[in-house]
Formats: structure tokens, sequence, C-alpha cells
């Protein structure tokens, strides 16, 4: 009975959490005025030069460079 309530609890506190937690994020992007501010992420330098593998987006038929091929992942995961 105790891990049901304390189940219930957690869902009840995590989702209040959240939500209040999402309304004081949107309170202070209003008031250090950042609403519509978005910025990219640059890719670093270490990063682009060990990018040696060109691969086609599915999605967007660009071409995009990467640092491993499907092979090369394959054996990192095994």
């Amino acid at each position: 009975f105790g891990t049901l309530v304390f189940a219930v609890f957690m869902g009840v506190w995590v989702t209040l959490f959240l939500e209040f937690w999402k309304r004081r994020q949107a309170e202070l992007e209003y008031e250090w005025d950042t609403v519509e501010l978005q910025q990219e992420e640059q890719a670093r330098p270490e990063y682009e030069a060990r990018c040696t593998h060109v691969v086609i987006n599915e999605i967007t038929q660009e071409e995009e460079r990467i640092p491993f091929t499907a092979w090369g992942k394959c054996i990192r995961i095994t």
C-alpha cells in the first residue's frame, strides 16, 4: 500500500513541479526580455575536424558531414 501511495504522490509532485517550473521560466524570459531570443548552436571546430564522412539527410535531402560511418558505429556499439 505504501508503494502505491508513494507512486501517486510522486506522479502528482512531478507534474506540479514541471508545470510551475515552466511558468517560472516563462516569467523570467518575459522579465529579462529574452522571449524571442533564439540562438543557433555553432559546431565546435574539433567536432568539424572529425567529420570526414558525407551522407545525405533522408528528410532534407541535404549533404551532412558526420564523424563516423554506419560500420564504425556498429563496432563502437558492440
